[in-house]
Protein backbone atom coordinates (compact mmCIF):
# COMPACT_ATOMS: atom_id res chain seq x y z
CA UNK A 1 0.00 0.00 0.00
CA UNK A 2 2.81 2.39 0.87
CA UNK A 3 4.62 1.74 -2.42
CA UNK A 4 1.42 2.29 -4.42
CA UNK A 5 0.77 5.55 -2.57
CA UNK A 6 4.39 6.67 -3.01
CA UNK A 7 4.32 5.92 -6.74
CA UNK A 8 1.03 7.68 -7.40
CA UNK A 9 2.09 10.69 -5.30
CA UNK A 10 5.24 11.05 -7.43
CA UNK A 11 3.31 11.67 -10.66
CA UNK A 12 3.58 15.29 -11.87
CA UNK A 13 -0.12 15.59 -12.71
CA UNK A 14 -3.08 14.70 -10.52
CA UNK A 15 -6.18 12.71 -11.53
CA UNK A 16 -9.68 14.22 -11.50
CA UNK A 17 -10.54 12.53 -8.19
CA UNK A 18 -8.60 12.34 -4.94
CA UNK A 19 -7.05 9.02 -3.95
CA UNK A 20 -7.15 8.14 -0.26
CA UNK A 21 -5.03 5.43 1.37
CA UNK A 22 -6.21 3.98 4.67
CA UNK A 23 -4.37 1.36 6.73
CA UNK A 24 -7.05 -0.52 8.65
CA UNK A 25 -6.83 -2.69 11.75
CA UNK A 26 -8.90 -5.29 13.56
CA UNK A 27 -10.31 -7.16 10.58
CA UNK A 28 -10.06 -10.49 12.42
CA UNK A 29 -11.92 -8.98 15.38
CA UNK A 30 -14.96 -8.04 13.30
CA UNK A 31 -13.77 -5.45 10.74
CA UNK A 32 -13.17 -3.01 13.61
CA UNK A 33 -11.11 -0.45 11.69
CA UNK A 34 -13.09 -0.50 8.45
CA UNK A 35 -16.44 -0.30 10.26
CA UNK A 36 -15.11 2.63 12.30
CA UNK A 37 -13.94 4.42 9.16
CA UNK A 38 -17.27 3.77 7.39
CA UNK A 39 -19.06 5.39 10.34
CA UNK A 40 -16.52 8.24 10.75
CA UNK A 41 -15.08 8.84 7.27
CA UNK A 42 -12.38 11.44 6.79
CA UNK A 43 -13.89 12.14 3.36
CA UNK A 44 -17.64 11.79 2.72
CA UNK A 45 -18.62 8.29 1.65
CA UNK A 46 -21.16 9.85 -0.74
CA UNK A 47 -18.14 11.08 -2.71
CA UNK A 48 -16.16 7.85 -2.34
CA UNK A 49 -16.54 6.03 -5.66
CA UNK A 50 -14.72 2.78 -4.81
CA UNK A 51 -12.72 0.83 -2.27
CA UNK A 52 -9.98 -1.62 -3.21
CA UNK A 53 -8.77 -3.66 -0.30
CA UNK A 54 -5.52 -5.63 -0.54
CA UNK A 55 -4.99 -8.85 1.35
CA UNK A 56 -2.48 -11.67 0.95
CA UNK A 57 -0.79 -10.38 -2.18
CA UNK A 58 2.71 -11.57 -1.24
CA UNK A 59 2.43 -15.35 -1.08
CA UNK A 60 2.01 -17.37 -4.27
CA UNK A 61 2.05 -20.83 -2.62
CA UNK A 62 -1.66 -20.64 -1.91
CA UNK A 63 -4.77 -22.75 -2.26
CA UNK A 64 -2.69 -25.87 -2.90
CA UNK A 65 -0.94 -24.52 -6.01
CA UNK A 66 1.43 -21.88 -7.31
CA UNK A 67 -0.51 -18.71 -8.09
CA UNK A 68 2.07 -16.65 -9.98
CA UNK A 69 0.57 -14.09 -12.34
CA UNK A 70 -2.91 -14.35 -10.84
CA UNK A 71 -4.98 -12.15 -8.55
CA UNK A 72 -8.53 -12.80 -7.37
CA UNK A 73 -11.26 -10.24 -6.78
CA UNK A 74 -13.93 -11.01 -4.20
CA UNK A 75 -17.50 -10.36 -5.29
CA UNK A 76 -16.23 -10.33 -8.85
CA UNK A 77 -19.70 -9.98 -10.41
CA UNK A 78 -20.93 -7.41 -7.89
CA UNK A 79 -19.68 -4.19 -9.54
CA UNK A 80 -18.12 -2.82 -12.71
CA UNK A 81 -14.76 -2.35 -10.95
CA UNK A 82 -13.27 -5.80 -11.78
CA UNK A 83 -13.41 -4.95 -15.50
CA UNK A 84 -11.08 -2.00 -14.84
CA UNK A 85 -8.82 -4.18 -12.69
CA UNK A 86 -8.72 -6.80 -15.45
CA UNK A 87 -7.66 -4.21 -18.06
CA UNK A 88 -4.92 -2.95 -15.76
CA UNK A 89 -3.69 -6.51 -15.14
CA UNK A 90 -3.18 -7.04 -18.87
CA UNK A 91 -0.52 -4.32 -18.83
CA UNK A 92 1.57 -6.28 -16.30
CA UNK A 93 0.85 -9.91 -17.26
CA UNK A 94 -1.45 -10.40 -14.29
CA UNK A 95 -4.70 -12.31 -14.76
CA UNK A 96 -7.50 -10.78 -12.72
CA UNK A 97 -9.95 -13.59 -12.06
CA UNK A 98 -13.03 -14.71 -10.27
CA UNK A 99 -12.23 -17.66 -8.03
CA UNK A 100 -15.47 -19.57 -8.54
CA UNK A 101 -15.29 -21.27 -5.15
CA UNK A 102 -14.13 -18.35 -2.98
CA UNK A 103 -15.07 -15.06 -4.68
CA UNK A 104 -18.49 -14.62 -3.14
CA UNK A 105 -17.92 -16.23 0.30
CA UNK A 106 -14.78 -14.17 0.94
CA UNK A 107 -16.50 -10.93 -0.08
CA UNK A 108 -17.94 -10.67 3.43
CA UNK A 109 -14.76 -11.73 5.23
CA UNK A 110 -12.56 -8.73 4.60
CA UNK A 111 -12.55 -4.98 5.14
CA UNK A 112 -14.26 -4.25 1.82
CA UNK A 113 -17.50 -5.46 3.49
CA UNK A 114 -17.78 -2.35 5.69
CA UNK A 115 -17.56 -0.10 2.64
CA UNK A 116 -20.02 -2.25 0.68
CA UNK A 117 -22.49 -2.13 3.57
CA UNK A 118 -22.28 1.66 3.35
CA UNK A 119 -23.01 1.52 -0.40
CA UNK A 120 -19.50 2.06 -1.78
CA UNK A 121 -18.49 -0.37 -4.57
CA UNK A 122 -15.78 -2.36 -2.81
CA UNK A 123 -13.68 -5.48 -3.37
CA UNK A 124 -10.73 -7.30 -1.87
CA UNK A 125 -7.89 -8.42 -4.12
CA UNK A 126 -5.70 -11.35 -3.13
CA UNK A 127 -3.39 -13.80 -4.85
CA UNK A 128 -5.14 -16.60 -2.96
CA UNK A 129 -6.98 -17.36 0.22
CA UNK A 130 -5.08 -19.96 2.24
CA UNK A 131 -1.44 -21.04 2.41
CA UNK A 132 0.23 -23.79 4.47
CA UNK A 133 1.30 -21.63 7.44
CA UNK A 134 -1.58 -19.11 7.30
CA UNK A 135 -1.65 -17.21 10.61
CA UNK A 136 1.23 -19.36 11.78
CA UNK A 137 4.75 -18.79 13.05
CA UNK A 138 6.22 -20.08 9.77
CA UNK A 139 4.69 -17.26 7.70
CA UNK A 140 7.93 -15.30 7.28
CA UNK A 141 9.15 -12.71 4.79
CA UNK A 142 11.45 -15.03 2.74
CA UNK A 143 8.29 -16.82 1.51
CA UNK A 144 6.98 -13.67 -0.19
CA UNK A 145 7.19 -13.61 -3.98
CA UNK A 146 8.32 -9.99 -4.34
CA UNK A 147 8.41 -10.01 -8.14
CA UNK A 148 4.82 -11.19 -8.37
CA UNK A 149 3.72 -8.81 -5.61
CA UNK A 150 5.25 -5.90 -7.53
CA UNK A 151 3.22 -6.83 -10.62
CA UNK A 152 0.04 -7.04 -8.55
CA UNK A 153 0.83 -3.66 -6.99
CA UNK A 154 1.39 -2.13 -10.42
CA UNK A 155 -1.96 -3.56 -11.55
CA UNK A 156 -3.70 -2.03 -8.55
CA UNK A 157 -1.95 1.32 -9.02
CA UNK A 158 -2.92 1.55 -12.69
CA UNK A 159 -6.54 0.61 -11.94
CA UNK A 160 -6.72 3.18 -9.14
CA UNK A 161 -5.28 5.86 -11.40
CA UNK A 162 -7.74 5.06 -14.20
CA UNK A 163 -10.74 5.07 -11.87
CA UNK A 164 -9.58 8.33 -10.26
CA UNK A 165 -9.10 9.98 -13.63
CA UNK A 166 -12.38 8.80 -15.15
CA UNK A 167 -15.61 10.77 -15.23
CA UNK A 168 -17.49 7.47 -14.84
CA UNK A 169 -17.63 5.94 -11.36
CA UNK A 170 -17.79 2.18 -10.70
CA UNK A 171 -21.35 0.93 -10.21
CA UNK A 172 -23.03 -1.94 -8.41
CA UNK A 173 -24.37 -4.66 -10.70
CA UNK A 174 -28.09 -4.29 -9.98
CA UNK A 175 -28.83 -7.38 -12.11
CA UNK A 176 -27.02 -9.59 -9.58
CA UNK A 177 -29.47 -10.46 -6.76
CA UNK A 178 -26.56 -10.68 -4.30
CA UNK A 179 -26.02 -6.92 -4.60
CA UNK A 180 -29.55 -5.80 -3.76
CA UNK A 181 -28.68 -4.53 -0.28
CA UNK A 182 -25.58 -2.73 -1.56
CA UNK A 183 -27.52 -1.05 -4.37
CA UNK A 184 -30.07 0.18 -1.79
CA UNK A 185 -27.30 1.38 0.51
CA UNK A 186 -25.69 3.23 -2.42
CA UNK A 187 -28.99 4.91 -3.29
CA UNK A 188 -29.38 5.97 0.35
CA UNK A 189 -25.83 7.28 0.33
CA UNK A 190 -25.92 9.37 -2.84
CA UNK A 191 -29.64 9.65 -3.61
CA UNK A 192 -31.59 7.72 -6.26
CA UNK A 193 -30.94 10.19 -9.09
CA UNK A 194 -27.17 10.29 -8.49
CA UNK A 195 -27.00 6.50 -8.19
CA UNK A 196 -28.09 6.08 -11.83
Amino acid sequence: MIEIAHTLASFPSRPKRSIVFVALFGEELGLVGSRYYAQHPVFPLAKTVADINLEQVGRTDVDGASRVGVVNVTGYDYTTLPAELKKAGEAFDIQVLKDEKNSDPYFGRSDNQAFADAGVPAHTMSVGYMFPDYHGAGDEWPKIDYENMAKVDRTVALAILRVADSTVAPEWNAANPKTERYVKAHESLVGPAAAK
